[in-house]
């Protein structure tokens, strides 16, 4: 199937049992395997032009921050701005974000901090 200038795809299908000849392929041993796209060659040309740079992987970690280290940097922020959230506690250790709700769990379970809001809104306090 063509869409516009990005190219075509294309199904691929796999059959669940070899098959000397095609009358021997039944419907319900044939599977859906993947989805493929041919770029076309106008959509390919804007990559030559285009400069395209590595973006950080959320679930990666960049932190060389101790443990320690990181608890210093949180009650510094803290004592300076009052409050922080998540995005920012990321931002500032270079934890990826599952690393980040674990350590800001952490605080809290050991008294560190305090949590105030819930979900998208929650930002972690001084005590």
């Amino acid at each position: 199937m063509e869409v516009g200038e990005l190219g075509y795809f294309s199904v691929s299908l796999k059959c669940e049992h070899p098959a000397a000849d095609k009358k021997e392929i039944r419907s319900p041993s044939i599977r859906f395997q993947n989805v493929n796209l041919r770029l076309g060659s106008k959509f390919r040309s804007r990559f030559d032009t285009m400069e395209l740079e590595r973006k950080a992987s959320p679930y990666a970690s960049r932190s060389s921050l101790s443990e320690e280290e990181r608890k210093e940097r949180l009650m510094r922020h803290l004592d300076k701005h009052g409050c922080i959230t998540r995005a920012d506690y990321e931002a500032m250790t270079g934890l990826a974000k599952h690393q980040a709700v674990a350590n800001l769990n952490r605080c809290l379970s050991d008294g560190v901090v305090r949590k105030y809001g819930s979900g998208k809104t929650v930002v972690y306090l001084t005590r």
